[in-house]
């Protein structure tokens, strides 16, 4: 993956907010955590093996980005990232700005994730890319 993978930390942990506070890139063969206001980010193995799966699945060999949800709990200022699932998600090829996203997907995972683990939230998003956009 010679992609940066860049997840996108939203605290304090309103539900799936557009605000975003902190962001941690990550190259693909180095994990780390940094620190956020009160405490750190961990971020499972788990998750780092489904954004790579994810990205050689939908993007390998295009320009294309893929973009995911970042489950996880936030306990004594420390955020947990434990899980995700990728999104639909298109760019206009005309204007880079303009992009789609399927919120109806969005709230159904999320409410399917909510019944095996009801201690996760949206913590957060993902996206491939040489650069957050």
């Amino acid at each position: 993956l010679k992609s940066v993978v860049h997840v996108l930390v939203d605290l304090p942990g309103a539900l799936c907010t557009n605000t975003v506070t902190h962001a941690v890139s990550m190259a693909a063969d180095t994990v780390g955590a940094d620190n956020v206001d009160k405490g750190s980010v961990v971020v499972h193995p788990i998750v780092l093996l489904s954004v790579v799966d994810h990205y050689t699945r939908v993007a390998k060999g295009t320009n294309k980005r893929v973009v995911g949800a970042l489950l996880g709990e936030i306990e004594g200022g420390q955020v947990h990232v434990t899980n995700c699932f990728g999104l639909p998600f298109e760019e206009d090829r005309s204007d880079p700005a303009v992009w789609f996203l399927d919120h109806n997907y969005h709230e159904n995972m999320f409410t399917m994730f909510k019944k095996v683990n009801a201690k996760e939230r949206c913590v957060g998003w993902y996206s491939t890319g040489p650069k957050i956009k």
